[in-house]
């Protein structure tokens, strides 16, 4: 159940990540890779997790400035998602 849960916060975490990112670089989430930004999230935070352990809240808002960096630099997709992926398939 531990890893269920671990999963659904890493996919906010990186959905997060994503809408700063586009925020900071004035662009659409949907410009923005998922797959891309999560892998550059799930490098950076294992290469420096122990910032995350450190007492200072001050290390949580240092940590989250390379990922946004990093994602709205190169994490844009190549291209736009197909709107047939938004859309809703009725089976009925």
């Amino acid at each position: 159940m531990i890893e269920i849960d671990s999963a659904l916060i890493f996919y906010q975490l990186t959905r997060i990540l994503i809408a700063l990112a586009a925020q900071k670089s004035d662009r659409s989430r949907h410009e923005f890779s998922f797959e891309r930004g999560q892998k550059l999230i799930r490098g950076l935070l294992r290469s420096h997790f122990d910032r995350f352990l450190q007492p200072s809240a001050q290390a949580g808002g240092l940590i989250f400035r390379p990922p946004i960096e990093m994602v709205a630099v190169i994490g844009l997709a190549s291209s736009l998602p197909s709107p047939l992926l938004n859309s809703t398939i009725n089976l009925a």
